[in-house]
């Protein structure tokens, strides 16, 4: 999947993948997500605070910034980990 198969601010149901090692079957799973901005200087950050380096900030702005609507929690998802991606037009708890 590529960033511009994703709407900033929609919540989507993805179907995630997970790697396998050695042969190992890992069954995918479903998780929801809302769309964030991009990463940039403004709205990215180490956990402790701290400024992510330009080279990790252009790596992650290539990828999904993302929000799990269930516990606010904020992340990087990278986008060849997204098996589908189907929208959700109502979060419901």
């Amino acid at each position: 999947m590529k960033q511009n198969d994703f709407e900033i601010g929609k919540t989507y149901k993805l179907v995630i993948h997970r790697s396998a090692v050695a042969g190992e079957v890992i069954p995918s799973t479903e998780i929801l997500r809302k769309v964030l901005e991009p990463a940039s200087k403004d709205n990215t950050g180490y956990d402790d605070g701290s400024t992510v380096p330009d080279e990790t900030l252009s790596q992650w702005s290539q990828e999904l910034r993302v929000e799990n609507p269930e516990t606010g929690q904020r992340h990087i998802l990278g986008l060849r980990s997204i098996r589908s991606a189907t929208p959700v037009y109502q979060v419901t708890k």
